[in-house]
């Protein structure tokens, strides 16, 4: 199964390991997080591919949201993934739109 796991900067290992677990078990897995952000070194750290994306810094930047939506809708248009995966707010409301959107479960 192919897995788009979409995460917050700052999310904790706790929500990486299923991630890892889904990987070892053979399935088709990828984090979605900024590149150098403290998720992405976790997800480094326990061996998951990473992609990067870039979320706006501010809650109030709308056009940064739009770009993230937008980013995040035309790589699951183009890649198809089985499901998307997305935990902690706000990131998770920007990528279940951009699922949405793409026709994505």
């Amino acid at each position: 199964m192919k897995i788009f796991w979409i995460a917050s900067p700052f999310c904790h290992e706790w929500a990486l390991r299923p991630a890892q677990m889904l990987r070892e078990r053979g399935h088709e897995l990828v984090v979605f997080c900024p590149d150098g952000s403290p998720a992405a070194v976790r997800a480094r750290e326990l061996g998951l591919p990473l992609r990067d994306v870039r979320y706006p810094a501010r809650l109030t930047d709308l056009a940064g949201i739009v770009r993230a939506v937008a980013a995040l809708r035309r790589t699951f248009r183009a890649e198809r993934p089985d499901v998307a995966y997305y935990l902690m707010i706000p990131v998770s409301y920007w990528a279940r739109l951009a699922a949405w959107l793409a026709r994505v479960p």
